[in-house]
Parts: C-alpha cells; sequence; structure tokens
C-alpha cells in the first residue's frame, strides 16, 4: 500500500512574517498546511500555488472563528499541529 498523506498542520496568521516563513519551512518539507489569512497579500497566492489551502478568516468574533473552524473541519479529518501565530484582532 502507498505511504498514507500526513495530517495538515494548521498555521494562523500565515499570510506575513513569522507565519508566512513557518508555512514555507513546512510545505518545502513536503508536509500539508492550511494557512489562516486576514488580509489577502500576494504570498497567498504564491502558498496556494505550492499546494497550501489557504482560508480567509475573521477571528475577531465567535462567528468568524467558528466558520474558520467549519472550513477546516471540511477539508480535513485531523491535523498534526496548531501553530497560533494570528495577530491581535480588535473587534
Amino acid at each position: 500500500m502507498g505511504k498514507a498523506q500526513p495530517l495538515p498542520i494548521l498555521i494562523t496568521g500565515g499570510g506575513r512574517r513569522i507565519g508566512l516563513a513557518l508555512a514555507w519551512h513546512f510545505i518545502n518539507q513536503k508536509q500539508p498546511v492550511i494557512v489562516s489569512y486576514r488580509t489577502h497579500y500576494p504570498a497567498i497566492d504564491g502558498l496556494i500555488k505550492a499546494g497550501a489551502q489557504c482560508i480567509q478568516a475573521d477571528f475577531s468574533t465567535n462567528d468568524g472563528v467558528m466558520a474558520f473552524a467549519d472550513e477546516v473541519l471540511k477539508s480535513t479529518h485531523g491535523l498534526r499541529a496548531i501553530l497560533h501565530n494570528a495577530s491581535a484582532w480588535m473587534a
């Protein structure tokens, strides 16, 4: 049998700075990633092209957090890790 696909690592705040660097690190290691982002920067397009699943999220409200969680649950049956890197959100 073939090797099973590893579970993805979820990275919040993956559109810029440290989160973006972490996403690229794991992508380069052939590790699937799911990235949340608040603002669509050009770097998001590069992550998508490289195979990352990128989900726009609004963590400033409970509804936004739950909508993000629902999107994650639709795409995977589990996670390898969660790297919570999102910046402060002002409601």
